[in-house]
């Protein structure tokens, strides 16, 4: 059961898009509804009020964007259980990247920053969908899926720097050693790659697994494996990346072009303390 905060939360959150009935990008919803409350709105509240609207089918996520759209569901009730349902029952549910999207943001929100990605309690975390935008002509080869930018204030070490992680997302037919380069090549920004892939439990693409980790290994670039999209407790990370040091200047084009200038002006702050 939501506690009262969570509960002020969501109803801000549809009042806000009930004013604006076309979508809306998420960190602007985030920053609205910490004006609105007149206090900050932490990403993991956020998401995790967010997630309580999509699984009501009260909101539903729209591509495009950093850290993706929002809209209010208005779509016929029934109408959209039918569907889900038919969907659900499709062996090919989950065989569309687009699909897996929301799931990956959720993982990445609420199990990989907190518990996995050794970031300390004291660090500051971004979580955005990186899939599109960007410079014209950049190349298909520099969007990872997902960027986490992490900045970790520490008592005794300064200045306080900047980490950039990449998730470079493949459905499970679509996974082989062409997408360990994929994201190895994200490394020209990011200081950490990770390939995130999804491998249910009797797929037949276990087969090439061995030679994809191996791949990982060589290259420095993480390995995640999930079999079911919709259950944190699925996905395991079989290889840790090695950290890169990307150019200054790649980073700086980087966040500038992917990032909204909104969250530049929060991750500068953060990173001059």
């Amino acid at each position: 059961m939501a506690d009262r905060g969570t509960d002020e939360l969501i109803s801000s959150i549809l009042a806000l898009l009930a004013k604006k009935l076309e979508p809306q990008r998420s960190r602007t919803i985030q920053v609205q509804l910490s004006n609105v409350l007149q206090r900050p709105i932490a990403d993991l509240e956020f998401a995790s009020a967010v997630d309580a609207l999509l699984a009501q089918g009260r909101l539903r996520r729209v591509r495009g964007g950093p850290g993706g759209q929002l809209v209010l569901d208005q779509t016929d009730p029934v109408a959209a259980e039918q569907e889900s349902v038919a969907g659900a029952q499709e062996s090919g549910d989950w065989s569309l990247e687009r699909n897996l999207m929301p799931a990956i943001e959720r993982y990445l929100r609420l199990r990989y920053v907190p518990l996995e990605s050794g970031l300390p309690p004291t660090a500051v975390a971004w979580v955005r969908d990186t899939s599109t935008g960007g410079p014209h002509g950049a190349g298909p080869w520099s969007r990872p899926d997902f960027t986490l930018a992490a900045v970790a204030a520490h008592r005794f070490v300064q200045p306080r720097s900047l980490e950039l992680y990449g998730f470079e997302l493949k459905p499970e037919a679509r996974c082989d050693v062409r997408a360990v380069h994929e994201a190895f090549a994200h490394t020209r920004f990011v200081h950490y790659a990770y390939l995130v892939w999804h491998l249910p439990a009797q797929s037949q693409r276990r087969s090439v697994l061995g030679t994809v980790r191996e791949y990982c290994t060589e290259l420095g670039v993480g390995l995640i494996v999930f079999e079911q999209p919709d259950l944190v407790d699925t996905y395991s990370i079989l290889v840790d990346p090695a950290r890169k040091n990307p150019a200054p200047e790649a980073i700086d084009a980087f966040m500038m072009n992917r990032f909204s200038e909104e969250d530049c002006a929060e991750i500068e702050r953060a990173v001059r303390g």
